[in-house]
């Protein structure tokens, strides 16, 4: 992996790496003969920021990714604070030590980690590439942000170490955040509301997100009813819009596991958001869509998959997977950045002891029906 490219981490397999990326910039797109899409008709806040209606997308206009007026605004607003702010300081006062805590979503940062996310699905994951082909003051912005999060380019051919911060490592440390901007409608999905056979409505477009599978509450997750069959064809979907490549079942699919064993957030807080976005009913069980839609996915799946080597494995897996109480490796290295989340002992014990029963009456109602069948 070259100095153009930024990974996602957690995966031990190269090949489920590029299933995601909404956004195509710099060389790599080049070197595909991508059609390059310009923006002519933007609101921008300023003239100085005129360079950010020119951009590289992989094939997608811009209007069909995010509401670009959020982003110059704010581009806007926290670059005029940052020159408020640092008027006569050294452009290395924006500097952090190693080891000290990095982001809070109730803190000081929260304002760059909306930045990180809008520019994140703005113009794709590599943070130097985006630097490399701005101008002007969004390109002062991306510098300031590199430099205040220390965030380092790799040298030409070498993998980005573990310990490296990068836009998508900081991005997926804040999936909820992601999905709440989707949910608001401040992104606009490349995908059509009514893509997994019913429409989603209002905050239910937070599923639209491409980072909602780590934000997936247990309730959504249960065996044979659980909503893999959509979460999948969303994948699917995604990658047809943005790739065109001949399509990789088992890539898909272990992308999508990854994602859904980035446990960065807890369960209850999971519970709430997903409450919050109308997914799960104020019962804890799921929304009506997804009992509506689980089969037209899963049949839809059949009909693109059906003679793909992998399928009959993956397909038994959509419907006896059961989510263990697992981390990926991002998880252990990345879990700092959300010291908001950080809970004591005795929550911890209480989540856990929940958890253990819940699986406890799923483990007895199981037994139940298979009496009932014999």
């Amino acid at each position: 992996m070259t100095d153009e490219t930024e990974s996602n981490d957690y995966s031990e397999d190269d090949s489920a790496l590029h299933t995601f990326e909404i956004v195509e910039v710099g060389p790599k797109a080049e070197s595909n003969n991508v059609e390059l899409t310009k923006e002519t008709s933007v609101d921008t806040t300023k003239d100085t920021l005129k360079d950010f209606k020119g951009h590289r997308i992989k094939k997608i206009p811009l209007s069909h990714c995010v509401d670009v007026g959020i982003i110059l605004k704010k581009c806007k607003e926290l670059y005029d604070k940052w020159n408020d702010d640092n008027k006569d300081k050294d452009i290395k006062t924006w500097k952090f030590c190693t080891g000290d805590a990095i982001f809070s979503s109730h803190g000081p940062y929260l304002d760059d980690i909306l930045l990180f996310c809008l520019i994140y699905t703005y113009r794709g994951t590599s943070f130097h590439n985006i630097k490399r082909i701005s101008t002007g003051e969004l390109k002062e912005i991306i510098e300031h942000l590199g430099i205040k999060y220390e965030i380092a380019k790799p040298k030409r051919n070498e993998w980005y170490s573990p310990e490296s911060l990068t836009l998508e490592r900081i991005v997926r440390a804040y999936p909820d955040i992601c999905c709440d901007l989707y949910s608001k409608g401040k992104f606009k999905s490349i995908l059509p509301d009514n893509v997994i056979a019913e429409e989603l409505i209002g905050n239910q477009r937070a599923v639209l997100c491409p980072l909602f599978p780590s934000v997936t509450c247990s309730i959504l997750l249960q065996k044979n009813t659980n909503i893999l069959p959509q979460l999948l064809w969303l994948a699917y979907k995604y990658d047809e819009k943005i790739t065109k490549n001949l399509f990789d079942l088992k890539a898909l699919w272990r992308y999508l596991v990854q994602s859904l064993l980035v446990n960065l957030i807890p369960e209850d807080i999971k519970r709430n958001l997903c409450k919050k976005w109308e997914l799960i009913t104020v019962y804890d069980t799921p929304a009506e869509i997804f009992s509506k839609t689980r089969f037209i996915c899963m049949n839809n799946l059949e009909d693109v998959f059906g003679n793909h080597k992998d399928w009959p494995k993956v397909k038994k897996h959509l419907n006896n997977y059961s989510k263990d109480k697992l981390t990926s490796n991002y998880c252990d290295k990345y879990g700092c950045l959300r010291d908001d989340l950080i809970i004591n002992d005795e929550e911890k014990l209480k989540i856990e002891q929940r958890i253990e029963m819940e699986k406890k009456t799923e483990n007895e109602n199981q037994q139940l029906i298979q009496e009932e069948n014999n």
